[in-house]
């Protein structure tokens, strides 16, 4: 009966995460003192404790005569005002949940005889701050040491071959772990939110690791692998599969801008959530899919830039990413899955592309600063709640489609799109723009290669540019493989944009907020000399990319055309000293 009111008096604090077996009600057997026990095969198994027993105890090797070999489920659980326990060397079992809810445990003694220890049988002893798992012990099982927020150091022993799903999750104050060599499961979300853990090392013997194994460890600096491991690696402190086709995680101190090797085609689940200081992510066209938490808390990423070879974007793929205020999204998507964007609040605008087909559950939640989201003719589902929380949102679409019925239905303001069409050309464009205007296209010159297009919207007889993103359609040139083609936007400094454009249908389309001089093209136009970062402009951080590689780092370059910024065909010092120059504003040009 005491156990059950502990229950009843907990159930607010531990109702969501607590095993189920808690709720059970034991069978009483034999009393001696604070202990209630049974008896099997001569050996005493401890099943309930008055919860009353407080301070330092030692567990009796014998109750009435008989061994005590066990201590069964749930049989310390919530005795609060317990400080120490030492328990006999007789004890070979450890059940589920035996020392649940501890509070005030401090240490606790396991012997050497002990074999095996439970599920959740630690949880919640927020005061226990070092443990030593005996090695005899094979394995630490689900959710061992979940909240454990004052552990601090953790000693496994080398005869433990998997570490359980959640086993560690919150502990907040370990700073380091040794993973034994005899390893070789690490459980899913083992070491999920254990903030204050720095540095990690997968040993050789590890052959599965589980999803989210070290997500939200938001002090974490790198993950580094044997070498000798046949199944995972490690890059800069970043976690791959051997062959570096999978980024499994990437760890949550890691600072500023990175870029995920061309190798990669999937990005793990949960790979990127908690990375709060990193600023921008690099995604090559390697990789095909977003999948689920994968940004995730990314407070500081500022834009990104899907690539066109991406067909989906996963749930809470990019959710409370705060400071995102651009993203691109390519018309390869087709679905943008639930919760995707939830709590982006620095969202201003997005353009929804007419290869999505749905768009999930609270995708937009609480993008509080969207005022404007263009969603094509393509989309027939919304999900409930998709744009919840957008106060000042206003949804451009075609009249009739599901974007007006959504609209009409959460009494969001909605505005038709227009479309301009140039029909000598068979160019098109759509999208967010200002009212009387008129669709200008000349073509400037014809290839072997490709058409060069000048793009130009007319308000008044004046050039201006659209008052946000639109989509443009122009048609594939003939002798181009679409496989082959890429749309490039002509920059004043001579440089190149890919678009990003895809082929549907007879044309070429993207999206863009700036009109002007458009290439299409089988070349390839898209190297800007200098740009080491891949991000379309040169900067100071170019600079320092430069100076790191030429000193012999291990720096990720998107292509090393970048790096002859002299254009002699050579990779020297002087090519650092003139893009030094150039960026320090010399009168000089660069490639």
């Amino acid at each position: 009966m005491k156990k059950f009111l502990a229950v009843l008096l907990t159930i607010m604090l531990v109702v969501g995460v607590m095993p189920m077996s808690i709720f059970t009600i034991k069978a009483s057997a034999e009393t001696s003192g604070y202990y209630t026990y049974s008896v099997n095969n001569g050996e005493a198994t401890i099943t309930d404790v008055n919860t009353s027993i407080s301070g330092d105890i030692e567990i009796p090797l014998t109750l009435a005569g008989y061994p005590v070999t066990s201590i069964g489920d749930e049989a310390f659980a919530y005795c609060s005002s317990l400080t120490s326990v030492t328990i006999g060397n007789s004890v070979t079992i450890i059940g589920d949940s035996a020392f649940y809810g501890c509070g005030s445990l401090t240490s606790i003694t396991i012997p050497y005889s002990v074999k095996s220890i439970g599920d959740w049988s630690f949880s919640v002893c927020s005061s226990l701050t070092s443990i030593t798992i005996p090695n005899n012990v094979t394995s630490i099982g689900d959710h061992e040491f979940y909240y454990c927020s004052s552990l601090t150091s953790v000693t496994i022993g080398n005869s433990v071959t998997s570490i359980g799903d959640w086993s560690f999750l919150e502990c907040s104050s370990l700073t380091s772990i040794t993973i034994p060599d005899s390893v070789t499961n690490i459980g899913d979300c083992a070491f999920s939110d254990c903030s204050s853990l720095k540095s990690v090392t997968i040993p050789n013997s590890v052959t599965s690791i589980g999803g989210g194994a070290f997500v939200w460890c938001i002090s974490l600096m790198t993950i580094n692998v044997d070498e000798g491991n046949e199944n995972y690696s490690s890059q800069n402190g970043v976690l791959f599969n051997k062959d570096k086709t999978e980024l499994i995680c990437c760890p949550g101190g890691k600072i500023g801008k990175y870029s995920i090797p061309n190798s990669v085609t999937s990005i793990g689940y949960s790979a990127f959530s908690g990375c709060s200081s990193l600023t921008s992510i690099a995604i090559p066209n390697s990789v095909t899919s977003i999948g689920n938490d994968v940004f995730s808390g990314c407070s500081s990423l500022t834009s990104i830039a899907i690539p066109d070879s991406v067909t989906s974007i996963g749930g809470s793929a990019f959710e409370k990413c705060s400071s995102l205020t651009s993203v691109t999204i390519p018309n390869s998507v087709t679905s943008i899955g639930d919760v995707a964007f939830f709590g982006c609040s620095g969202l201003t605008s997005i353009t929804i592309p007419d290869s999505v087909t749905s768009i999930g559950n609270s995708a937009f939640y609480n993008c509080s600063s969207l005022t404007s989201v263009t969603i094509p003719d393509s989309v027939t589902s919304i999900g409930r709640g998709a744009f919840s929380g957008c106060y000042n949102l206003t949804i451009y679409g075609y009249s009739g489609t599901k974007a007006e019925t959504y609209a009409l239905a959460y009494d969001i303001k909605f505005i038709p799109i227009t479309d301009l069409v140039d029909s000598e050309n068979n160019v098109a464009v759509s999208g967010e723009l200002p009212a009387e205007t008129q669709l200008q296209v000349d073509i400037i010159a014809t290839t072997a290669t490709g058409v060069i297009y000048d793009i130009t919207l007319i308000q008044n007889g004046e050039e201006i540019q659209p008052t946000g993103s639109v989509t443009v359609k122009i048609p594939l040139p003939e002798g181009i493989n679409s496989g082959e083609c890429k749309v490039y936007r002509e920059e004043k400094n001579g440089h190149y944009t890919d678009m990003n454009a895809v082929y549907k249908d007879g044309f070429m389309v993207f999206t863009t907020e700036h009109f002007g001089k458009y290439v299409l093209t089988s070349e390839d136009l898209g190297v800007i000399i200098g740009d080491l970062d891949g991000d379309g402009e040169l900067s100071d951080w170019d600079g320092v990319l430069l100076a790191r590689y030429l000193a012999g780092w291990n720096v990720e370059i998107p292509t090393l055309d970048a790096l002859d910024i002299d254009g002699d065909g050579e990779i020297t010092d002087w090519d650092g000293v003139v893009l030094d120059r150039y960026l320090a504003g010399w009168n000089i040009s660069i490639g």
